[in-house]
């Protein structure tokens, strides 16, 4: 897969076939080409309109430009069914049959907290693996993410922090979470609306699982 990083906008348009008349939804007046699919026949990126709203786009030379709604489309799958980019601050996944959707609202159980995948900027062949960066809860700072989509590997409950490993960091989060009352805390690994000591003990017995 090719990784192309932020590309120039295109200037010989008529080497894609696109018409810049022919993009209704925001009557483009800057089409930016973002990424490619490896055999160059699915084209993603950004139209700009005049009223500086930039829509993600879809092209190929059977279909045309496809306007994917509000946002930035970043990357494409292999075979060019799957894309991902950003909107309104947000990462999102787009395929021809759900649509735009948020990944933060997809992989909701993934996220602790305030924790916000702001950008996703490349995905591997298949599409199973997203990588981008955005928001951490624990830091307070913006970090790189990686994502793997497969509703399989969700990982033990007792792996607090999502990292694939129940670890240290696991057992610390629950131990400072001690007592703490409330629904939906990741570290309530039993979900009875408390941390206590029925909470360590999952993450005990399940120590060193994944790592």
């Amino acid at each position: 897969m090719r990784v192309l990083g932020l590309a120039p906008t295109l200037v010989l348009l008529t080497a894609l076939g696109l018409i810049l008349g022919a993009f209704q939804p925001v009557s483009a007046q800057r089409i930016t080409w973002l990424g490619i699919s490896p055999d160059g026949s699915v084209i993603v990126g950004y139209a700009l309109g005049a009223n500086n709203v930039a829509h993600a786009f879809r092209w190929t030379q059977v279909d045309g430009i496809q306007d994917l709604g509000p946002g930035f489309a970043h990357a494409v799958s292999e075979d060019g069914t799957i894309i991902v980019g950003n909107s309104n601050g947000r990462a999102f996944i787009w395929t021809q049959a759900t649509g735009m959707q948020d990944l933060n609202t997809l992989y909701a159980t993934r996220l602790r907290g305030s924790t916000v995948l702001g950008v996703a900027i490349n995905l591997s062949p298949d599409g199973r693996y997203i990588v981008g960066d955005g928001y951490h809860e624990l830091t307070e700072s913006r970090e790189a993410f990686l994502l793997d989509t497969d509703s399989f590997a969700e990982g033990p409950v007792s792996d607090i922090d999502r990292n694939f490993c129940v670890d240290d960091s696991d057992l610390m989060a629950v131990l400072f979470a001690s007592v703490m009352t409330g629904s939906g805390m990741p570290e309530d690994t039993n979900h009875d609306d408390v941390v206590d000591d029925a909470d360590l003990l999952q993450v005990l017995f399940d120590f060193g699982e994944g790592c």
